[in-house]
């Protein structure tokens, strides 16, 4: 059986989002942001790389858009907070 035969390779659809294959990346946490509190090259170069390979859908991990209980170890310095700018240094690079 020849790849373009398989299912997860062929065209999806969720709701009005139409995606190239069904491949999906689901969201992970990411400590490397958490401690940065950044994106870095490294990190942007990681989810290059997942699209470039053929990933037809990545979900980011980790990155709360509400503040209530994302707190790490009990530190309330150690939260990876996207509702505010200043705590996730260009974030916007992935997109």
């Amino acid at each position: 059986m020849a790849r373009h035969d398989y299912k997860i390779f062929s065209q999806g659809k969720i709701g009005t989002l139409a995606l190239s294959n069904r491949l999906v990346r689901s969201a992970t946490w990411d400590p490397s942001i958490l401690k940065s509190r950044k994106l870095t090259d490294e990190i942007l170069l990681f989810y290059q790389e997942l699209a470039a390979g053929g990933v037809g859908m990545i979900i980011t991990g980790g990155l709360p858009v509400i503040e209530k209980e994302m707190l790490v170890g009990g530190d309330p310095e150690g939260k990876a907070c996207s509702y505010e700018d200043v705590h996730v240094e260009g974030i916007n690079r992935i997109a």
